[in-house]
């Protein structure tokens, strides 16, 4: 893809004006909100999805097809945004509403689920909802940053709104495992639904639950329905006035793409993975994202096959959101770091390369640390990970941009999270063998493995930065007191 400041004849035509606009904050509010409560939908399941192999009588295999549920909402959804999004048909503001609109459709299912206790299909039905979410949550954060604010403010903005991730995160993690009661012990020691039933307590366990989680996802289901409408009545696709140069020169059209094809769908996507940039970071971003996936949707589980043997009475629920609540937490850490970075620094591949190995590094220390049973140790090397990661994905979103600038935004990252979906619906189903047929051990081992791999290709990365080109060959002109292009540039 070749891209090129074009030609102008008029100085009227290629005067350039900025201005950033106030409701950007209120627009990054409200989206935050809605990652928010993605993240705790998400989040909460990872925690209850013990409960769920009983309250539904389902297997621990059942339950967690409900991950690749959600994958199969991204992986679906994905093309066909990416169509209406070429098209024209959408952009910004209609995304947000059909964001929204998943997370209502997620909690909604869920809640009836569990009301009725009929049939577990209705949550795997909400978590395909889910994933529509998440691929919209990603694909939108990015590019209201990119849209709506200057370069030096467009890591804050992502920093904050990909923030509310790991804010519900935090409470989908922590408040389930708390409220909720564990699983009861049985004196056989089978867990069969037919001990389940002679046993009057579980009863009582069943009914306590059902209460507990209908006011959970109730609330949640009520916060949605304020936030689809808000988010139709205040959000917008573009700001009067774009906040950049480059912004400013894209809807002008002073700078275009050559396509070697014929303009169509299908060309634009070629054009699009014929970035050899693209196509790395959106490895490189599925294997550093996904790498404490697995773990964040069955911690529970894995926490109680490998403390299986200890003696001492384990609530693995409440210590699997402790640990997820600290990722969040540290993820919270890793957003404030790379938006001062994004905000101030542009080596971009000097900052994924890092980002890539120092998550690798701290990741095998969570490895050794599981190995030896030592939760503390567990706990922090959680924290440490999950720093560098996210630092890591922020990078990558802001690197997905720049190389095929001058591209629609949405439409490059709806297909960049699609990707990602792609990678780690791979990397997800591989790591359930290795759980199913070795241990949890191993599937943390093969994780590393995976991590190192995006150290390596993190090195071979070649970027153009190809919007930063452009604000500073526009910027550099204005203070030259030029206000017309003389000759058609290339970018690359």
């Amino acid at each position: 893809m070749t891209a090129t400041i074009t030609q102008a004849s008029q100085e009227s035509e290629t005067r350039i004006e900025t201005a950033l606009s106030a409701k950007r904050w209120l627009i990054l509010f409200l989206l935050t909100t809605t990652a928010a409560q993605s993240f705790f939908m998400e989040m909460s399941f990872g925690i209850v999805n013990d409960i769920y192999v009983y309250y539904f009588n389902i297997s621990y295999a059942e339950a967690d097809w409900v991950v690749t549920g959600a994958y199969a909402g991204m992986l679906s959804t994905a093309p066909i945004m990416a169509w209406l999004t070429y098209k024209r048909y959408i952009a910004l503001r209609l995304t947000a509403i059909i964001h929204a609109l998943s997370i209502l459709l997620n909690t909604l299912f869920i809640v009836i689920a569990v009301a009725a206790r009929t049939s577990y299909a209705l949550v795997m039905i909400g978590q395909f909802f889910n994933g529509i979410s998440r691929l919209l949550l990603f694909s939108l954060f990015s590019t209201l940053a990119v849209l709506w604010f200057p370069d030096s403010q467009v890591g804050t903005a992502m920093g904050l709104y990909i923030g509310g991730c790991n804010v519900g995160g935090i409470l989908g993690s922590i408040l389930p495992g708390y409220l909720l009661e564990p699983v009861p012990k049985f004196n056989n020691g089978t867990g069969n639904w037919t001990d389940i039933v002679l046993n009057l307590a579980v009863f009582d366990w069943m009914a306590h639950n059902r209460l507990t989680m209908l006011a959970m996802y109730s609330s949640m289901l009520a916060l949605s329905i304020i936030v689809l409408v808000l988010t139709w009545l205040l959000v917008t696709d573009l700001p009067p006035k774009p906040p950049t140069l480059a912004q400013a020169a894209k809807r002008r059209q002073l700078v275009e793409v050559e396509h070697s094809l014929e303009g169509s769908f299908l060309s634009e996507c070629k054009n699009l993975f014929s970035e050899h940039g693209f196509v790395g970071i959106t490895i490189i971003a599925g294997f550093v994202g996904r790498a404490y996936g697995v773990e964040l949707a069955m911690m529970s589980e894995m926490l109680r096959g490998i403390y299986s043997d200890d003696s001492f009475d384990l609530k693995p629920d409440l210590l699997g959101g402790i640990l997820t609540g600290l990722f969040n937490l540290g993820c919270i850490a890793g957003n404030i770091i790379g938006a001062k970075l994004l905000n101030n620094w542009k080596n971009y591949k000097i900052l994924i390369t890092v980002g890539s190995f120092l998550s690798w590094l701290a990741f095998t220390s969570l490895l050794l640390s599981f190995a030896l049973k030592q939760y503390v140790a567990i706990s922090i090397a959680t924290v440490l990970f999950s720093i560098p990661m996210r630092i890591s994905i922020l990078v990558s979103y802001e690197i997905a941009t720049q190389e095929t600038y001058p591209m629609d935004e949405l439409f490059v990252n709806l297909w960049f999270t699609g990707g990602q979906a792609v990678v780690g619906i791979v990397v997800l189903e591989l790591c359930r063998v290795f759980y199913d047929n070795i241990s949890a051990l191993a599937v943390l081992a093969f994780q590393a493995v995976v991590l190192l791999v995006a150290v390596l290709l993190s090195f071979m990365l070649r970027l153009q930065n190809r919007r930063l080109n452009v604000e500073q060959k526009f910027g550099q002109a204005s203070m030259n007191g030029e206000t017309e292009a003389t000759e058609t540039t290339p970018l690359n």
